[in-house]
Parts: structure tokens; C-alpha cells; sequence
């Protein structure tokens, strides 16, 4: 036990010894270094960076082996990090995947630590790494490293190249079970969504001849508007390979009957964003009867936590209002009353099941989050009773959440 509480103390004077240090470098005033001093400390300090990646991987390795998140709660370790660091669980998940596959190859997890790979060596040989590829992969960690340590990375990449070609001379070959193909989807701060779509080679070829069908359709009637109007507006490549996928969606969205399931596009915003939009967007005249107001039209001050400036998607996510504009103008508009406290007044239905328009109210006032605070992803989401309804509980706002569907069902089992 003495044993235990030695080492217990020594990892945290290890750890406080490093904030100091960490500390002091944040003190000192870098300008007064001269170049050979400053490149120094820049040098090491990236390498640093990478040499804690190493460390990091290493304790993800131990904490997995020995089940460490059940001790807090969590039966996955990305969201007990997730929770304790507060970054995203995509981060966290994939310093988790990097770090276990580093557990087949202690020779490139020892040259990250000692900081003669860094993690972008790294990373890009976990991309290459494959069931053909693996055991060559193993067997010339070595010949890797001592390259990175001579080379710099364009030469390196050319070496991993060669490499490559030599262990894996037919190229790799298309698993249909690999666990890679299909979509993945990213929202950044900001709203825009990142889409990344891999998919084998028959779903591939056919997605690219009903894609390049929509292309060719939209690039004749930009060449027969051209002939009507020389200034008409033309989109790039780029646009016209976007503008061909949405429209291949929204068919297969369509109905029979020319009808959609749902909206598209569902925009929270509320009446004072709104309204001040409008007046920017087509002028604002001073009470005194002056000429508009000489401003930005899209400079408005939108404060996430305050109700009367929320412009964002039903998902919670923040959109600026420019964007949402083009919506407003074509748009059906659903008036929804919030307390100061941004809860959405009652308006529930004696009914046994959650309607439509109840879901969408409980996914705004829950800015598209699951209520018990697991990292869900919004598609999964369910309308729950949070008082059983078969034990009396109203389909009501107030008795309302959405929740995790698996979350939902563990709660009905019970």
C-alpha cells in the first residue's frame, strides 16, 4: 500500500512540476529572445506537442486494458473524456483510435514519446494501414522511423510510397465489409455542415452515373440561359456537383404525390432577429423620417443564451441570419411562445404519443440535445414521457423530453 500512495505522490508532483514549467515558458516575454533562442523554444515546443501525444496514447492504452471509465460512470472511455476535457467526442475518439492501434506497434510508440516521429507520421500510416499491409507495417517500424528522423515530410511521404508499392504490389483490395464505407457528417461552429462520403466501387459507380446525369442537366440549362441572357449567373464545378446531389436527395424526399414527410429546413428564430433583419435587409427609416440607417445589414448581435436573439436550426445550431434570410422570405411560419426562461408554454394533447409539432417545440427548447446530456446524435432522438404515461403522466410539454432512443428503452424496460 506504502508503495501505491509513493507513486500516487510522485505522478502528482510530476504533474505539478510540469504546470510550473508550463507556467513560467507562458510568463516569459518572447520578444526579447533573439532568432536562435526563439527558434529554440518553437523547435521544441512542437515537438513537445507531439512527444504529449505519446504520453497520451500510452495512458488511453492502460486506461482501456483496465476498464478505467466504468469506474466513473461510463461504459466508454470517449465519453468520460469528453466529459472531463470538454472537447468533442470526435476529437477524443480519435486520439482513442490512434492511440490502440499504436498498441500493435511499440516501436513507433516509443520514437512518438521520444519525439522522433511526430503525430502526423503517425496518423498517416494508421491512414495506409490495412490486413494486407499490417504485418509489413510491423515488421519495418524501424526503416519508418530512422527515415523521419533523416528526412522531411515530402521526402518521407516519397519513402512510405516506395514502401508501399514493394509490400503491396496489386494495391489494396475492396473489403465490402470494411467498416469505412459510408457517410460521415460534421458541423462546424459556424453552421456549415462537412459531408465525407466513401463508398465501394459498385455503390460508387452507380452513384457517380445518376450524379453525373444531374450535372450534365444542370450545366444545359445554364448554357440555355446564356443564350437568352449572356449575363445570366453561372455556378462552378464545385456548385454544380453540390446543386446535383441535393436534387437527387430532395426527389427521393419527394412523395408520390408530390408532398414532403417534413420540412426541409426548420429555422428558430425569434421575432426580434426577425424583425431586424427585414428592416436591415430592405431599410430602416429613423423615426424622425430620416434616409435608412447607414449600417451593415447582417451586423446583429445575437446572444445564444438570450431567447429574443436565437436564429439557429432546430438541431441548436447558431446560423447567422444572412443565411436564414432566403427561408424567411419563402417561409411557413409556426408562432411559438417561450418563457423568459426559454421553456415553450404548454400546449399538450390528451393523447397517448408525442405529436409533430410537440417534438419539434421539446427539440427547440432543448437546442437539439438529448435532456439526459448523452452525446446522441440528433437523428436518434425520441420523444419521452418523463412521468410514465401509463402511470398517469400528460402528453404535455411539461411532461416532455427528447432523449437517446436506446436511453428511451433501457427507461420503458425498467
Amino acid at each position: 500500500m506504502s508503495n501505491i500512495h509513493h507513486q500516487s505522490d510522485y505522478v502528482d508532483d510530476l504533474l505539478l512540476r510540469l504546470d510550473e514549467v508550463l507556467g513560467e515558458f507562458a510568463e516569459l516575454s518572447l520578444s526579447t529572445l533573439d532568432h536562435t533562442e526563439l527558434d529554440r523554444v518553437l523547435n521544441r515546443s512542437i515537438n513537445l506537442g507531439s512527444q504529449a501525444d505519446g504520453l497520451a496514447f500510452a495512458a488511453i492504452q492502460e486506461a482501456e486494458s483496465a476498464a478505467m471509465s466504468l469506474t466513473f460512470g461510463n461504459r466508454v472511455l470517449t465519453t468520460h473524456l469528453a466529459k472531463t476535457t470538454r472537447q468533442p467526442v470526435r476529437t477524443i475518439g480519435g486520439d482513442r483510435s490512434l492511440g490502440l492501434w499504436l498498441s500493435d506497434l511499440p516501436e513507433l510508440h516509443a520514437a512518438l514519446i521520444a519525439g522522433s516521429l511526430a503525430r502526423p507520421h503517425v496518423a498517416e500510416l494508421k491512414s495506409i494501414d490495412s490486413s494486407l499491409v499490417h504485418p509489413f507495417l510491423v515488421r519495418d517500424q524501424a526503416m519508418l522511423i530512422e527515415a523521419a528522423e533523416c528526412l522531411g515530410w515530402t521526402d518521407w511521404m516519397q519513402v512510405v510510397a516506395y514502401w508501399l508499392n514493394a509490400v503491396n504490389p496489386d494495391g489494396e483490395l475492396s473489403d465490402p465489409s470494411d467498416p469505412n464505407y459510408g457517410m460521415r457528417v460534421r458541423t462546424k461552429a459556424n453552421g456549415d455542415v462537412i459531408v465525407t462520403i466513401l463508398m465501394d466501387p459498385v455503390t460508387g459507380e452507380a452513384f457517380m452515373t445518376m450524379h453525373d446525369a444531374e450535372v450534365k442537366k444542370i450545366e444545359v440549362n445554364e448554357r440555355q440561359a446564356l443564350k437568352h441572357d449572356p449575363n445570366a449567373k453561372t455556378t462552378s464545378h464545385v456548385q454544380k456537383n453540390l446543386d446535383a446531389l441535393l436534387r437527387l436527395m430532395a426527389r427521393g424526399w419527394r412523395r408520390a404525390d408530390g408532398s414532403y414527410p417534413d420540412f426541409l429546413v426548420n429555422i428558430v428564430m425569434s421575432e426580434q432577429v426577425a424583425e431586424d433583419l427585414l428592416a436591415r435587409t430592405f431599410g430602416h427609416i429613423d423615426p424622425d423620417g430620416s434616409n435608412p440607417l447607414n449600417i451593415d445589414p447582417f451586423e446583429i448581435p445575437i446572444d445564444w443564451s438570450d431567447i429574443d436573439g436565437r436564429c439557429e436550426t432546430i438541431r441548436g445550431t447558431p446560423v447567422h441570419p444572412k443565411h436564414a434570410l432566403g427561408v424567411l422570405l419563402a417561409a411557413r411560419l409556426r408562432r411559438m411562445v417561450m418563457s423568459a426562461d426559454s421553456k415553450v408554454l404548454d400546449h399538450g394533447h390528451d393523447v397517448r404519443l408525442f405529436d409533430k409539432t410537440q417534438k419539434n417545440a421539446l427539440l427547440v427548447q432543448q437546442r437539439g440535445q438529448c435532456a439526459l446530456g448523452t452525446q446522441a446524435p440528433f437523428r436518434w432522438l425520441q420523444a419521452d414521457h418523463i412521468h410514465p404515461h401509463t402511470k398517469g403522466g400528460p402528453t404535455s410539454l411539461s411532461n416532455g423530453q427528447m432523449i437517446n432512443g436506446a436511453d428511451n428503452l433501457a427507461k420503458g424496460d425498467r
